[in-house]
Parts: structure tokens; C-alpha cells; sequence
């Protein structure tokens, strides 16, 4: 009696298994992460890519060049790796070292641009709350999302502020 065998390929196995792990990826990427989970993450301390990213913003001086942004940005995207993560960061704001008047600088996700701000000059889309943070704080930085800020310290440490 005949008894049917199944014949795979290598190649085309391989092919199916490739598929089969990238729609994995796909679908944990697209779930939706909890609140603890977006907590956790976000408390993970930053990169010294991250770190050295953020250092760099005073170096175009108050005339940001669009590359400069991008890889900053580029950057960014990266240390959070989820793209929901990304999403809900609404900005950067640090202490501009470019001197005079100059007080802060943000790197503003909503608006897609690197600012620097003068002293009592307002920002935008609940980046103030971060202004006094950012000076007087002790931070590199502090991120500022909807529900609250966190502070970034030199070595990558995170406080979370609400």
C-alpha cells in the first residue's frame, strides 16, 4: 500500500519560517503595551547614544540644521523602540549652554523642531511644566509626556516626576 511522504525543500521551509517569525513581530509590535508596561520601559536607563544625542542640541547653535534633527531624532526612535513609546514622548527640554539670554531648549516632537528659548519666553504643548525641572533639577534632561515628566541624569538614570 502506498503511504504518502511529505517532501520539503530547504529553502522554501526556511522561507516559511522567516515569514512565520516576521508576522510574530509584527503583531507584538502592533499590541497595544499597558500601562505598567509603558512604565517599565520608560524607566530602563537611557542609552550613552541617547545621552550623547541629547548633548549635541546646542551644537547647531539656534539655527538647528534639518539633518542634525533628523539623526537626533532618528536616535530617539531607537532608545524607545516601540513605536507607541515614541508617540507619547511629547518633547525634550534641557538648559541651553549657548549663553546670553538663553535659558532652555527643547527638541519638540509635536512641532518637529530643535528651539531654544529665552528667559520667560513661553513654550508650547505642555513643555513648561518642564522648564524649572530642567534648570534647577539637576537633569541632562527631562522628558515630557501627558501624564508626567522624567528626569534624565548624566549617567542615564531615570526619576519619573508627575
Amino acid at each position: 500500500m502506498f503511504k504518502p511522504r511529505m517532501i520539503i525543500k530547504k529553502g522554501v521551509a526556511l522561507k516559511q519560517e522567516s515569514v512565520l517569525e516576521s508576522q510574530t513581530m509584527q503583531a507584538e509590535n502592533q499590541r497595544q503595551l499597558s500601562s505598567e508596561e509603558i512604565s517599565l520601559r520608560l524607566r530602563k536607563p537611557r542609552s550613552e547614544a541617547y545621552m550623547q544625542a541629547i548633548s549635541r542640541l546646542d551644537a547647531g547653535g539656534t539655527n538647528m540644521n534639518s539633518h542634525l534633527y533628523e539623526e537626533i531624532k532618528d536616535i530617539l526612535q531607537e532608545e524607545m523602540g516601540d513605536r507607541h513609546l515614541f508617540d507619547i514622548l511629547l518633547g525634550i527640554v534641557a538648559v541651553c549652554h549657548l549663553g546670553g539670554d538663553y535659558e532652555v531648549h527643547t527638541l519638540d516632537l509635536n512641532q518637529n523642531i530643535i528651539y531654544h528659548y529665552r528667559t520667560g519666553e513661553a513654550m508650547p504643548d505642555g513643555l513648561e511644566k518642564a522648564r524649572n525641572l530642567a534648570i534647577f533639577g539637576g537633569y541632562t534632561c527631562v522628558e515630557v509626556y501627558q501624564d508626567c515628566c522624567r528626569g534624565i541624569y548624566e549617567d542615564g538614570t531615570v526619576s519619573v516626576i508627575r
